[in-house]
Parts: C-alpha cells; structure tokens; sequence
C-alpha cells in the first residue's frame, strides 16, 4: 500500500468515526448497565453506590395492612393473614425471595426499565444517557432517595468499561 492509498484509508476511517464512536458506546453502556443490575440482583445494592455498603430489608414491624395487595404468592398472603405486625424482610422471606441484602427485585420490573436510552456524538465526543424510562421511574427515585446512588458501577466494573474503549479503539485500527 502506498502513501496516498494509506491517506485516502485514514480519510475514509476518519469519516466513520462517530459512527464508530456510537456503536462502541452503545455496547460499552449496556456493558456497565448490565454489569451493574446483575451485581445488585445477586449480591444487593451497594447504598450510596460504595462498594460493600449493602443495604438491608427493613425488620421494623408496621401494621400487616401496610403490605396487604403487596403479597407476590400464597405464601406472602399467609404471613400477612396470619401477623397483625409484619416488614419487608419477613414478607420477602415467606415469599422465598432474597430477604438479606436489598436487591430491588420484587417484580423485576424497575431493572427491566433501565438501561441506555441514548448515545449522541457532540462536538467530537460521543456519551451515553443511561436511566429509566417508563411507569417504575417514580420508583426508581424513590428508591435513589432511600438509599442513594445504587445504581453507580464500582471502580473495577468502571476499569473494566475503560478497557473495553481502549480495546473497542484499538479494533478501529485493524480497519485500515
């Protein structure tokens, strides 16, 4: 390949970068966002996004009809029928769910609602917008509220999305 073939490659190569650009970002975000749900769904949440920081279902007992319509099964219904003082966590345990560290998984549906909703190139550089769309978004903030930026990776998942860049660019290169 001679020098104005290699040129006229770069040129080429130049003109799809933001192209590149989104597609490696989109990839990367679902990444870190999938990461993430799959982290807080095995081992619960990490409160205030620090890492090892789990939040706890709550053991404060409320009158069992603060949870009535709540109940997910038989078993759920059970235990509110037949304790006049109930929490979270015992309801989550007689459900057969998780019921140590919070995980936010009690429909599933909040985590099915999160993820990248957007991937734009500005000015030379391309970002990503991850959050909720959709009817859990109130949800979704109150859960921010109670028990802060859980949603955040850790600084290892962030280390990892940072190689995954530099190996997603690296890649560019081979197109040449």
């Amino acid at each position: 390949m001679n020098e104005s073939e290699m040129a006229a490659r770069f040129r080429a190569l130049a003109l799809r970068l933001p192209e590149l650009g989104v597609e490696l970002m989109t990839e990367v975000a679902e990444t870190g966002v999938s990461v993430m749900e799959a982290r807080s769904i095995d081992t619960g949440i990490d409160a205030d996004g620090r890492p090892g920081n789990k939040a706890k279902y709550s053991e404060k007992k409320v009158p069992s009809y603060f949870l009535k319509g709540q109940e997910l099964n038989q078993s759920g219904k059970k235990y509110l029928d037949e304790n006049k003082r109930v929490n979270w966590y015992g309801l989550r345990q007689a459900q057969g769910l998780k019921s140590q560290d919070v995980n936010l998984t009690y429909t599933g549906e909040m985590w099915k609602q999160y993820g990248v909703l957007s991937v734009t190139v500005s000015n030379g550089k391309v970002s990503a917008r991850v959050g909720i769309s959709g009817d859990r978004a109130a949800v979704f903030v109150a859960n921010i509220k109670r028990y802060g930026a859980f949603y955040r990776n850790t600084p290892e998942e962030l280390a990892n999305r940072q190689q995954d860049i530099q190996r997603g660019t690296a890649n560019w290169l081979k197109l040449l």
